[in-house]
């Protein structure tokens, strides 16, 4: 008999065994003559045996709920109408401001890359020097920054 349970539980764990096999392994495990070899499985399979001995009450509740009335829920269109409202509330104001600032927006800035012609030569002579000082006072003080820094550099003596 061992060697049929063998290929019994090969089929079983591959999922080929029919309905007659399956009672075959069920009443083997349920035996007491069980070989020491196929010890581990009567657990599970008394486990299994145990589960399909378990019935559930279902006419039982369902003849408990049919003589219940159910009743209604009615759920509070007052609550509709004020989330309506604030959500209309909200999509008003929030358009108002987008609005507002596309047309702040549409409003031309005064820029420095705006071009002014200066007629007189002299005018433009001090506005083209005012500009050239300015660029040199920037240009001055961005190079001593790097000089100071390239010190420093120097010092770690990476790139030597």
């Amino acid at each position: 008999m061992r060697p049929d349970i063998d290929n019994l539980l090969e089929k079983y764990w591959e999922g080929e065994t029919s309905l007659e096999d399956e009672k075959v392994l069920k009443e083997y495990f349920k035996s007491t003559d069980v070989a020491e070899e196929h010890a581990a499985f009567k657990d599970l399979f008394g486990f299994f045996d145990n589960e399909s001995r378990i019935t559930y009450p279902i006419d039982n509740q369902s003849s408990e709920t049919e003589s219940k009335p159910t009743l209604k829920v009615r759920s509070l269109s007052i609550k509709k109408y004020i989330f309506a409202a604030a959500a209309i509330f909200v999509l008003t104001i929030g358009s108002i401001i987008v609005v507002k600032n596309l047309n702040n927006n549409d409003q031309p800035k005064e820029t420095y890359s705006q071009v002014q012609e200066i007629e007189d030569p002299e005018e433009a002579l001090r506005v083209t020097k005012q500009a050239l000082a300015l660029l040199s006072k920037k240009l001055n003080s961005s190079t001593k920054t790097v000089k100071e820094n390239m010190g420093s550099l120097e010092k770690a003596s990476i790139f030597k």
